[in-house]
Order: C-alpha cells, then structure tokens, then sequence
C-alpha cells in the first residue's frame, strides 16, 4: 500500500504570499534559494536581465548551456526548465513572468 499523495497547502495571507512561494521555490532547483530570491530583487541585476532577454532563445539557451557546463549542474537547469514550464498557467496567471514595479526613490529639489 502506497503512502497518501501529499498536499500542497495554500500559503497563509495574500496573494503576495502565493505569488513569492510560486517564483522562488515551486520553480527554483534550490530549496529555500534566498540569495537568488535576492538577486532576483536586484534592480541592477534585473536590468541587466530585460537588456538581455531580447536576445532571443538562442542566447538564453546558450547562457544555460554555458552555466550548466560550468558548474557541473546540467541536471539542475533542466529541472528548473521542465518545472517552469509544468507552472506555466500559474506563472502567467499570478503575472510572475513580469517584473513588478521597480521602488519610488524621492528626490529632492
């Protein structure tokens, strides 16, 4: 007898809470991945990100190869690649294949 299919709980709070759970970990080959939660935060990273992604699925697959090969973790990005595209309808639903706003800066006169 197999043991009972575990369920997903929904998270406690807002849609944030979904949203944050659904791009930093339901997608994410690291458990618990907080510096590339933060690096995603990074709005110089995220620049540097929408420069790039124009580019095209050549280039974007190219990096992945590139970083696979590299640090050995060819297992991981394709992990990553068939669960982002498992969570496709999530991810466009909850609007977490956009970037959210970037933070106000005041400015003095």
């Amino acid at each position: 007898m197999s043991p009972p299919a575990k369920r997903r709980r929904r998270p406690a709070g807002n849609l944030g809470a979904l949203v944050d759970r659904h791009q930093h970990a339901a997608i994410s080959p690291h458990r618990g991945g907080a510096q590339a939660a933060q690096l995603v935060a990074d709005p110089r990273f995220r620049r540097r990100v929408q420069r790039f992604w124009p580019l095209g699925d050549r280039i974007t697959a190219h990096l992945l190869a590139e970083i696979a090969v590299k640090h050995d973790c060819l297992g991981d990005v394709e992990r990553f690649l068939d669960a982002a595209y498992e969570h496709k309808d999530a991810i466009q639903t909850f609007g977490i294949d956009r970037w959210p706003p970037l933070p106000l800066r005041a400015v003095s006169r």
